[in-house]
Order: structure tokens, then C-alpha cells, then sequence
């Protein structure tokens, strides 16, 4: 199941320039190690810890687009998302570039570059036979949300600077829906 999301953000420029004042790490220097695990480029912290209501409407516009809130009794998530910025010097990383996010049920990417280069997105892939065939290119197409099922091989489609999205994992979700 994939999602593509347009203007996903009612007001992305706020979202974008809050990011400009926040601190960016490297896999091995960000402070929260066991949360984050190895990336190509820079993150931020966890955005629930940055902005609580920022984080809380994020996710909310999340879990909508996977389960009809409307009808919903009782849900329960687990999110995770974070700043992040690539450059095209992180293409030649040691971590790499086609993976799957382990522990997750779904992974997705909001771009927040204006003007973006738009085979800067994300690729989704199947291997076979030790071989990676493309099935499917998100295109990088600003304040756009692209979420896939976390266990589908992925990467960034093309590495240039200032590459900046927000990306998330949704780590569980539990719902009960109100019977008729």
C-alpha cells in the first residue's frame, strides 16, 4: 500500500522555517541513537520532541490517510519523524542507499524543498536473484507525503544538496472501530 499526499502541510513554509534553527546530527553523533539508528545525511531530533503540537497534528494527518478516524472507536500509534537534509556528497556513505526500515509497518518522506530536483524522491524496489529491480519512483515534488510499507526496499532516488524533508515511521497502530 502506497500513498502519495499533496500539500500535506496546510502551511509548510512555518514547517520549513522552523527547521532552520534546529540543530542537525550525523548518524554517529545524534543524541538519540537507540531511536534513530543509521542514516545517510542529517537529522534532528525527534520532531514530538521539537514541536509537541507540531508533532501531534503531523501524526494525525499520518494515521488519517491509513484508517478512517471518523469511524474509529479507540486508536493507539507509535510514530516516529524527523527532520532530515541530504546532500549530494552523502551519496558515497558507507550505510546503504537501498534498504528496508526493520521494525516498522510504514515509512514515508514529506519534501520540503522548494524547487526540488524531482528525481530527488524515493525509490521503492524488489530484489531478486541479489538484484534490485525498481518498482516504483516517487517523485520529489514540495510539502508532497510519500508513505510504503516499511519492509519494502527503498532509498533516495538521487543525492543533491539541500534536500530537506521531514521522515517518519509508523512503529505500531491499533484501532477499534464503533460497530453500527
Amino acid at each position: 500500500m502506497n500513498f502519495e499526499i499533496e500539500n500535506f502541510f496546510g502551511n509548510a513554509q512555518a514547517v520549513i522555517d522552523l527547521s532552520k534553527n534546529l540543530k542537525f546530527y550525523t548518524f554517529d553523533e545524534h543524541p538519540e541513537p537507540e531511536s534513530v539508528g543509521r542514516y545517510r545525511g542529517k537529522r534532528t531530533v525527534q520532531l514530538h520532541n521539537i514541536n509537541k503540537e507540531l508533532f501531534d497534528s503531523f501524526q494525525y494527518g499520518v494515521i488519517s490517510h491509513l484508517v478512517d478516524l471518523s469511524r474509529v472507536k479507540q486508536c493507539y500509534s507509535r510514530v516516529s519523524a524527523y527532520f532530515s537534509l541530504l546532500s549530494s556528497d552523502d551519496k558515497t556513505s558507507e550505510i546503504p542507499i537501498i534498504h528496508q526500515d526493520n521494525d516498522v509497518l510504514y515509512a514515508g518522506v514529506v519534501y520540503l524543498s522548494e524547487n526540488p530536483d524531482k528525481h530527488s524522491g524515493t525509490s521503492l524496489y524488489k530484489k531478486e536473484s541479489n538484484k534490485y529491480e525498481l518498482i516504483h519512483e516517487f517523485e520529489n515534488k514540495f510539502n508532497k507525503m510519500v508513505m510504503y510499507d516499511g519492509s519494502t526496499f527503498h532509498g533516495t532516488t538521487k543525492f543533491v544538496d539541500g534536500r530537506m524533508s521531514i521522515v517518519f515511521f509508523v512503529k505500531d497502530l491499533d484501532f477499534t472501530y464503533l460497530t453500527s
